[in-house]
This record gives C-alpha cells, sequence and structure tokens, in this order.
C-alpha cells in the first residue's frame, strides 16, 4: 500500500459520493385530512357566486346541512359542510391558494382587513334571530331563567354546553336542591 502525500491527494479526484435520498414525509391521517379539506375548499369556491346575496343564500343552504349532518351524527356530512363554510368566508375574503399558503394578504382587501372579519361578516348574517334556537354552527342569543337565583342571564348558544357541564357537575356534587336540577335538566335536556 502506498502512501499519498497531501500534494499526491489533492490532485486525485474525489471518491464518489452516493447522492443524498430525499426522505420521504409521512403524513398523519389528521395531516392527510387537512390538506384533502384545503383542496376540496378551493375547488368548491369556483362553483360560489361572487355577489353577497348568493353567497349568503349558499350558505344558509351549507349551514342546514350541517346542522342536519350533526344531528344525525354523519362525521362526513359535517366536514364537507364545514369545509363549504369555510370557503365561502375565504371566497367573501379573496383569498387566493397562493395567499393561502402564505397566510394570507398583508393588507386584506378593501373590504376585510383579515379572514376572521369575512368569517365574522359571514357568521353576523347568519346568526339566529334573538331568543331563537339557533342550529349547529350557528350564532345565536337567548336567555336563561333560573329558579334557584332568580336570575336572568342573557347567554350566546356556544355557553350551552358551559352551563350544562356546570349543571352537570353541580348535580353530581347535590349542592343544588333537587327542583333545580329538574329544571335545569330538562331546559337543557341532559339525562
Amino acid at each position: 500500500m502506498k502512501q499519498l502525500s497531501f500534494f499526491d491527494m489533492m490532485a486525485a479526484p474525489p471518491a464518489p459520493v452516493a447522492a443524498p435520498v430525499a426522505a420521504k414525509v409521512k403524513l398523519s391521517p389528521w395531516q392527510i385530512e387537512q390538506r384533502d379539506s384545503r383542496l376540496a375548499r378551493f375547488a368548491y369556491r369556483d362553483s360560489l357566486p361572487s355577489d353577497d346575496a348568493g353567497m349568503l343564500n349558499q350558505a344558509w343552504i351549507e349551514l342546514r346541512a350541517y346542522d342536519t349532518a350533526v344531528r344525525n351524527a354523519d362525521y362526513d356530512g359535517m366536514v364537507i359542510s364545514g369545509n363549504r363554510l369555510k370557503a365561502i368566508g375565504e371566497h367573501a375574503f379573496g383569498l387566493t391558494v397562493e395567499e393561502a399558503q402564505k397566510g394570507g394578504p398583508p393588507d386584506g382587501n378593501e373590504r376585510f382587513f383579515c379572514l376572521y372579519d369575512a368569517w365574522q361578516w359571514l357568521s353576523a348574517a347568519l346568526a339566529a334571530d334573538d331568543g331563537k334556537i339557533s342550529m349547529f354552527g350557528q350564532k345565536g342569543r337567548f336567555e336563561i331563567e333560573t329558579p334557584v337565583v332568580g336570575l336572568i342571564s342573557p347567554m350566546r348558544a356556544s355557553s350551552v354546553s358551559a352551563v350544562a357541564m356546570l349543571v352537570s357537575s353541580t348535580m353530581k356534587s347535590r349542592s343544588f336542591p333537587k327542583q333545580a336540577t329538574d329544571h335545569f335538566k330538562s331546559a337543557l335536556m341532559i339525562s
């Protein structure tokens, strides 16, 4: 075996190195679902009207479909209708595929400052009338009269689940009288 000097090594061709193999990224089921949902939203937006009345009419249809899917425990229907409602909000904002990958346009469009503003506009337009029972996915406002305290407190529809948890945990601790717990059970349909 011949020993090479430093100068011999500089003139010698470099040893062949295998090209690095790109690691294949394995997506989790959640990431796959999110990616597919995003692609479905952009595909659905092509069929949406550009005027407000048309978008709101389509949003009402999708909100009713979402409510029906939740009541029937139809997960796929919930995902489809929920994605379509998101797509309508994105369409109102004017979000493009390129902007969605970067987080949206930096200054918003002329109408909405950000995607959240567009979603708030859509939610306010689809909100239930005061005192009416709202559908799943719909904002609502109503009052609950509590016989124990005797107060009338305004609540949002999204707080009903919090009240139900509070009532059920309080019923377990037995700190409410039986009459009040029966009232809460019937009012909130807790078994």
